[in-house]
């Protein structure tokens, strides 16, 4: 098992981190030739789930690697200890080169991170303690798998649903999403008070699909809003598009979309 690389864009890389360590610590870094992954799946406590997805090209350049499983090798990782190496490279603004081995004595694996620059004679090592996971137990990180009878539709710019949805959370602990194709307002945020409701309407457009979206289709779900804020945080990524997928009766699904970059949050609805 061999993987090495040089860190194409340290400040990139640091970004996806610190928002998607904002649902969990404890991560799932799963490197191929082609795509990098990081997966954070649900427990017993918490059933939200988060996968992130790029081109391997954003992330690292320089790529060396080689396993059994088709050149595909998987990790659980800490994110903490991953964004206190990004920090480092970004403030050395130098190279930063990583790489996966076992230290001399050691059956435990590292990922051994290298930030030189020349101009200033700085070499600063770090290691990041990982379990690297076989090819049987990778097999069983499987992304949710969602009914078709779902409505789905561009959310307005995340910032101001966050500073919004930022203000209801101190009047409820859940948050109700409702949509109506019917409506010139589709989309409306809303909050229950002890004597009635706070609401927040949106105009939307909707995925060209392949087929119109019906006049007269509704949904109506309800989430944690402190898990729902969790999401808003991706606007930092200044995405091209966020689809909001509702799924009555199941979950709500959260794309958010760049350019060979996907972060998909999967939030449980409450009853």
């Amino acid at each position: 098992m061999r993987f090495n690389a040089k860190v194409a864009t340290a400040k990139r890389l640091l970004k996806v981190v610190q928002i998607i360590m904002k649902i969990k610590n404890d991560c799932i870094l799963h490197i191929a030739p082609d795509a990098t992954k990081f997966i954070i799946t649900s427990d017993a406590n918490d059933t939200m789930q988060v996968w992130t997805e790029a081109k391997t090209y954003l992330f690292f350049e320089e790529t060396v690697i080689a396993s059994l499983n088709h050149n595909m090798i998987a990790m659980q990782i800490q994110l903490h200890h991953l964004k206190q190496v990004l920090q480092s490279a970004v403030n050395v603004n130098g190279d930063t080169l990583v790489r996966l081995r076992k230290k001399d004595g050691s059956n435990v694996p590292f990922l051994t991170f290298t930030i030189t620059q020349s101009s200033r004679s700085l070499f600063l090592t770090q290691d990041i303690p990982v379990v690297v996971l076989s090819a049987q137990i990778l097999s069983g990180f499987v992304e949710p798998v969602l009914p078709t009878n779902n409505l789905n539709f561009f959310m307005p710019a995340l910032k101001h649903v966050q500073n919004v949805v930022e203000k209801m959370k101190n009047i409820s602990d859940h948050l109700t999403i409702e949509v109506n194709t019917n409506s010139t307002q589709a989309l409306c945020f809303s909050v229950e008070t002890g004597t009635g409701s706070i609401k927040t309407f949106y105009d939307i457009s909707y995925p060209e699909l392949g087929n119109p979206i019906p006049p007269d289709v509704s949904a109506t779900v309800k989430v944690d809003i402190k898990k729902f804020l969790k999401t808003l945080q991706s606007h930092q990524i200044e995405a091209n598009h966020v689809v909001c997928c509702v799924y009555e009766g199941s979950s709500l699904v959260l794309h958010v979309m760049q350019r060979d970059l996907t972060i998909s949050y999967y939030l449980p609805l409450i009853y």
